[in-house]
């Protein structure tokens, strides 16, 4: 069983499909490639050319902590990350 199988309701939503559901997804479309998708669906006029200039990926407790560092201290939005890190949801 692979871990995408495996997972219902939240957190199978939110890692996305597997390599045989995109294989289906893609058959069921009409293409053989995700990048033969984008070239029928996205202008050229609208693409970016070159990459990203992105920083490195963190966790999401990493971000959360980053982000509540740079927000003021009576800051709504802290608060509720506060709690929301302090008071993680039972896992799905």
């Amino acid at each position: 069983m692979s871990q995408n199988s495996a997972l219902t309701g939240f957190s199978r939503r939110h890692i996305g499909i597997n390599s045989g559901e995109l294989e289906e997804m893609l058959s069921v479309i009409g293409v053989n490639s995700l990048e033969e998708l984008i070239n029928q669906t996205i202008p050229d006029a609208i693409r970016r050319e070159g990459s990203l200039n992105l920083p490195e990926a963190q966790s999401e407790y990493d971000y959360m902590e980053d982000l509540k560092r740079s927000l003021p201290k009576t800051n709504y939005i802290k608060i509720t990350l506060v709690r929301v890190i302090m008071e993680p949801l039972p896992l799905l």
